[in-house]
This record gives C-alpha cells, sequence and structure tokens, in this order.
C-alpha cells in the first residue's frame, strides 16, 4: 500500500495557495521555499515549481482558481413537480415528464433517482424502502419456506456432495 500513496503527492491546492498567500505579502520563490520547508517538514514543493507559481502570480495576481464542476447543473425543486406525476399514474414514462414540465428524460431521471430516492422496477417507480405490509409477507413467505426445507432435508449431506464435481469448504 505504501508504494501507491507517497506524501509527496498529496494536497497541492493547499500548497498553491499558501504560496499565493505569501507572494501577496511580498515573499519571493526562495523565502517561500524556506518557510515552506520549515513549516511542512520538506514536505513541500520544489524551487523551480515555487518559480513557475511566482512567474504565474507575477502575470495574472493569482495562482489558485475556483472552478465550477463541469456537467450540467443541477435542477432544484424537479422532484416536487415530478412525484406527484409518479403518485398518480406510477407508469409514466421519462419522455411523458419530460414533455410535461419541460426538461430533459436525462435531468428527470436524474431528480427521480438521486432525490426521490426511486428507482425503476420494470416499468415502474416504486420506493426503496420496504412497506411495513410488503416486510410482513416476506418474514411469512420466508417462515413457510423453512417449514418447506425442512420436510425436505437431505438425511446425510455427504453423500449428497459425494456426487458433486465441487462441494464447499
Amino acid at each position: 500500500m505504501s508504494e501507491f500513496v507517497t506524501l509527496r503527492r498529496i494536497d497541492w491546492i493547499r500548497f498553491k495557495a499558501v504560496a499565493e498567500d505569501y507572494f501577496l505579502r511580498g515573499y519571493n520563490f526562495e523565502d517561500t521555499y524556506a518557510e515552506m520547508s520549515i513549516t511542512y517538514a520538506g514536505i513541500c514543493p520544489e524551487k523551480n515549481t515555487l518559480y513557475k507559481w511566482e512567474k504565474s502570480f507575477k502575470s495574472s495576481d493569482t495562482i489558485v482558481q475556483y472552478s465550477l464542476p463541469s456537467g450540467r447543473p443541477r435542477i432544484y425543486g424537479l422532484a416536487g413537480k415530478i412525484l406527484p406525476h409518479i403518485m398518480d399514474y406510477r407508469s409514466v414514462s421519462l419522455t411523458m415528464l419530460s414533455n410535461l414540465l419541460g426538461q430533459s428524460r436525462e435531468a428527470i431521471n436524474f431528480a427521480i433517482e438521486n432525490d426521490l430516492k426511486m428507482h425503476q422496477l420494470s416499468q415502474r417507480w416504486i420506493l426503496h424502502q420496504l412497506s411495513e405490509r410488503n416486510l410482513e409477507q416476506r418474514v411469512e413467505a420466508c417462515g413457510e419456506l423453512v417449514h418447506f426445507l425442512g420436510a425436505h432435508k437431505i438425511p446425510d449431506i455427504a453423500k449428497f456432495y459425494d456426487n458433486m464435481e465441487s462441494a464447499p469448504y
């Protein structure tokens, strides 16, 4: 595991932010390197990296930028609009919801799966959690299954496995 995780490869955004702070205070790259090597005990960027960062800082006044995540922006409030349609008609399609709400099928699918916590079972959207009635039915079915298996149990399990090519260990 130690060959995959090295301390010299972590947290470059923090080092850039610290270096930018030193550059804003008027330190040059050599003073910044000396301060960072004392503070971080040798786990810091090299001098040539700090030189490049200082050069970039002098040209653009910043080396750390906040960037928005890539991809489509999330549509908040869409789940509240979708839920009544699903509760009224559980077999509603993404295309029909897309036409009704004026949003893309991908955005609607994302809202259903991540905001409403529902998933599609065959052609109907159902909740992830079991209702109390479903839970009771499953417990009753397990009880019946235990009696069924008890009535058909094999008297000597070793003879059963002797005839098979592989037996569990």
